[in-house]
């Protein structure tokens, strides 16, 4: 009995030990996710395949009311970034968990689910690394949250 209490405890650890955030870097002068998850990600660059969706879960901290939410995604293309345009979702749709819809409220800490689809286009290499931004803006245009991923985009399988 002892032996298969302990076993049965092992493999808890084990698989809380091995649950990992998904990493990212910062946007300049805008507040990080509190948490972020990212499918299949736990290192840099993020391996992701066209004509597929990247699904990512992140937690957010409302600094006033929100009555709107948007996902924002922009990509880094050269030395520029480009705003990606085909991300038509209302974010309030797509909050999770305890704060689950609009309005938030003041220090309300919302938890943002999102399937982004990764373009099945021609790609003249068999990979390509690129550097993505998500933001969450409420309805007075609003930096919630904002961070940069680097995926290594790679054709689908």
């Amino acid at each position: 009995m002892f032996v298969k209490a302990l076993i049965i405890a092992s493999l808890a650890f084990c698989g809380v030990a091995s649950f990992s955030w998904s990493p990212y870097e910062t946007c300049e002068g805008a507040p990080e996710p509190e948490n972020l998850y990212i499918e299949n990600c736990d290192y840099f660059p993020c391996p992701i395949y066209t004509g597929y969706n990247v699904n990512a879960q992140w937690d957010f901290l409302a600094t006033n009311e929100i009555t709107t939410l948007k996902p924002v995604a922009r990509f880094k293309l050269l030395r520029f970034w480009v705003e990606y345009k085909n991300l038509n979702i209302n974010g309030c749709d797509n909050l999770v968990g305890k704060a689950q819809k609009c309005p938030l409220k003041p220090n309300d800490v919302g938890t943002f689910e999102l399937s982004f689809p990764v373009p099945n286009v021609s790609m003249p290499m068999d990979t390509l690394s690129i550097w993505i931004e998500f933001s969450l803006q409420d309805q007075n245009e609003k930096v919630h949250s904002c961070f940069r991923v680097n995926f290594l985009v790679k054709k689908g399988h």
